[in-house]
């Protein structure tokens, strides 16, 4: 197998088409042997766009054999067409088909629609997101935060003021973590991941 715009040398020349080629060899005693190689040239599939599908998931645009998926350029182990929208950050994509690869696609941002909405009397916005070390969240009328691992546990908590808040983060590690934003009563959850 090759991919289209490469070649192979079977039936005496470089071979770019699909097909059954033929090279006749003679030993030193004039014996004749015949070898057949099967080309099939595989089409390079064509760069991808990555497309959202509600507010849950991406998909490729382009379907192949498999699939790399990549967040802030960082290889996640996804091979499928879609991928679940579990964080938000800069998506890419590779197609496959066989041994054939795209071009990367271009990078897709996948914001979050909750940052920044406006609940009754209450703003406000979480960013960066993903983080490494600090949180900063800007808002009125809120009161405290907690920080949740994906198993409901607090890793950590705390009162806010007005305006900006810088949150220290502890050393976590790397993954999904959910940030209760709290006002009289809860105000709103976010998906945040920590690099």
């Amino acid at each position: 197998r090759i991919c289209d715009g490469e070649e192979y040398w079977a039936g005496g020349a470089y071979q770019t088409t699909s097909g059954i080629y033929y090279d006749v060899y003679t030993n030193m005693h004039g014996c004749d042997s015949v070898k057949a190689t099967v080309l099939t040239v595989d089409a390079v599939p064509s760069k991808p766009v990555i497309q959202p599908i509600g507010q849950d998931s991406l998909r490729s645009s382009v379907g192949g054999t498999d699939y790399d998926w990549f967040f802030n350029s960082v290889k996640l182990g996804v091979h499928t067409r879609s991928i679940s929208l579990d964080y938000y950050g800069d998506f890419e994509v590779l197609v496959y088909n066989n041994d054939c690869v795209s071009d990367t696609s271009d990078v897709y941002t996948a914001t979050d629609p909750t940052i920044g909405i406006i609940e009754g009397d209450l703003t406000y916005s979480l960013y960066p997101n993903p983080a490494q070390s600090v949180i900063h969240l800007d808002g009125t009328d809120l009161q405290s935060f907690r920080l949740l691992d994906l198993n409901g546990r607090t890793i950590m908590e705390g009162t806010l003021d007005n305006g900006t808040n810088v949150i220290i983060l502890p050393a976590l590690s790397r993954g999904m973590y959910i940030m209760e934003i709290l006002g009289e009563e809860l105000v709103a959850r976010h998906s945040v991941l920590i690099e």
